[in-house]
């Protein structure tokens, strides 16, 4: 008995000494550690301090090695790291910086006010201020009572970081006379066609070779493709050309159904090598063009004008960055800025002469597919204004429809067509205008003609034989005889119709006559360099 009453009297010692401590602040926390914890504004700030010039650094071990321990419990650091670098990475940052603000304490946390500033290739520098981190004390002293708000303010669990951009608006592409060449709001009309509709096939197809440009054998080819009570994609035109050929076409085709759509509208197909196409951003150029704030799925220049002025076609891409709650309610845009619409390219084409120049190589390829047309894989053709230099018209054939690589074309399988455009013999892609490497041939006629007449041996009046073939042997040439390009006898023609015929047999025996009259400068050769030797154009 005596036993339990000295054991109940120790339990009464131990309650009141308890008791008596409880008068002294943080003394739960302090029966719960072993010691009291003390705040210290001081270390507070140091503690703020280096946390924020770490991150500054991406000095995620720094950074974690001062959080609290409730924090680091909550945030693992491989977590905890994620976080700070998937924000790096999202918005392309290149650097932060921040500023320091009040800082002031509430019983024993210290609140740590700042700025950060934020360099970003997607959305530009953005500013998020007034931001609030919290210091308690720890058995380890002064730690951040870390969460994502500490990064962004709002940003909780059940919360995400929302960033968009946005395109504006394509500037369009003119020619000289501001007719539109790419149209950023234009309408396509859509060609429907049923075989069985169709009066005279050869006549739809001739009339189609001059509205889409393209040859009699390809069309045909297409036809052929489908039987004849099979609805089928003819091609399309701008509404310009369709208004202006409707009644043509109802009489010659009879198209089954008449379609529309908006899109980047390229007149007519004219000067595809030059204007170019749109076309998603490629595989391997993801990066470069999301770190300029493209999304991923924007249209981009891939050649031609189109390419070239991407910058002023584009305009300034809008950016906004947003929290957004778990029901995708927006709960604050952090940043944001405006889409500013892309500037117009003009260009010194004329839209009507080289459509008509486009037209008149297709007819001719067509035509001359029984013969010439076999062999010659494509032709180029460039006018120029003789007091300026502006290019007036810039034709490569054959051509091809820049309309297939936007990926909102009508086509069943555009995929096909781009790989047999790639795959052609004929390089339908090539300008063979500015691309293409020849040999000069013909162009030195025009030289031989002016050195010929400047020097008074062999005036433009001189009339000379036009025939199949030139027998030079007899003027000491290597080959006894040489053939003209046209195997047709053409009789006795001046100067100025051998250019226009371009005539060979002329220009060789003008090389004979330019020898006679200076031997030492100019000895006779199937190419003779007529405008060395002529008095007058001597250096």
């Amino acid at each position: 008995m005596r036993r339990w009453w000295t054991l109940g009297w120790l339990l009464a010692g131990l309650l009141l000494a308890g008791c008596s401590e409880s008068s002294s602040p943080g003394s739960m926390i302090g029966l719960n550690s072993g010691n009291p914890l003390e705040s210290d504004f001081d270390e507070g700030l140091q503690v703020a301090i280096t946390f924020l010039d770490a991150w500054e650094n991406q000095d995620y071990n720094t950074m974690y090695s001062r959080l609290s321990p409730n924090a680091r419990a909550a945030y693992p650091q491989a977590e905890f790291t994620t976080i700070y670098q998937n924000i790096w990475e999202d918005l392309g940052l290149s650097q932060i910086s921040w500023a320091r603000g009040n800082v002031t304490a509430q019983g024993t946390t210290v609140l740590f006010e700042y700025t950060v500033e934020f360099q970003s290739a997607t959305l530009g520098p953005f500013t998020d201020a007034m931001r609030m981190m919290r210091l308690v004390p720890t058995e380890e002293g002064m730690r951040v009572a870390w969460s994502r708000m500490d990064i962004f303010e709002g940003w909780s669990t059940g919360t995400r970081l929302d960033v968009r951009n946005t395109v504006p608006t394509r500037g369009n592409i003119y020619d000289r006379q501001g007719r539109a060449l790419a149209d950023q709001n234009g309408i396509a009309v859509q060609l429907y066609l049923t075989r069985n509709d169709i009066p005279n096939e050869d006549a739809c197809i001739n009339e189609l070779i001059r509205l889409l440009g393209r040859e009699y054998d390809d069309l045909r080819a297409l036809f052929e493709l489908y039987r004849l009570d099979t609805l089928f994609y003819a091609g399309e035109l701008d509404q310009e050309t369709y208004q202006a050929n409707e009644r043509i076409l109802n009489g010659t085709c009879r198209p089954t159904r008449v379609g529309q759509r908006a899109t980047r509208r390229y007149f007519g197909n004219a000067a595809p090598h030059v204007v170019g196409y749109v076309q998603r951003i490629p595989a391997d150029r993801v990066a470069e063009f999301q770190a300029l704030g493209y999304p991923p799925d924007a249209l981009v220049g891939a050649s031609g004008i189109e390419r070239t002025f991407e910058d002023e076609l584009r305009g300034t891409i809008g950016t906004r960055l947003a929290l957004i709650s778990a029901t995708d309610e927006e709960i604050r845009v952090i940043t944001e800025t405006q889409p500013t619409p892309g500037e117009s390219v003009y260009l010194t084409l004329d839209r009507d002469l080289q459509a008509a120049i486009q037209a008149a190589l297709a007819e001719a390829y067509s035509l001359a597919e029984p013969t010439w047309g076999q062999t010659s894989r494509g032709a180029a053709a460039v006018v120029l204004d003789v007091n300026t230099g502006a290019v007036l018209a810039m034709v490569s054939y054959p051509g091809f429809d820049p309309a297939v690589f936007n990926p909102d074309n009508p086509y069943f399988d555009s995929a096909s067509i781009i790989q047999g455009y790639n795959s052609d013999r004929r390089a339908p892609l090539l300008n063979r205008a500015t691309q293409g490497l020849y040999p000069l041939g013909s162009v030195f006629k025009v030289a031989s003609s002016v050195a010929a007449a400047n020097s008074g041996v062999v005036p433009l009046e001189t009339v000379l034989p036009c025939n199949a073939q030139w027998f030079g042997g007899q003027f000491g040439d290597s080959r006894e005889f040489r053939t003209n390009w046209n195997p047709q006898n053409e009789g006795m023609i001046d100067g100025k119709m051998a250019i226009i015929r371009s005539c060979n047999p002329y220009y060789w025996q003008i090389g004979v006559e330019l020898e006679r009259y200076d031997p030492f400068c100019c000895p006779i050769t199937p190419v003779c360099w007529a405008w060395v030797c002529a008095p007058g154009l001597t250096a």
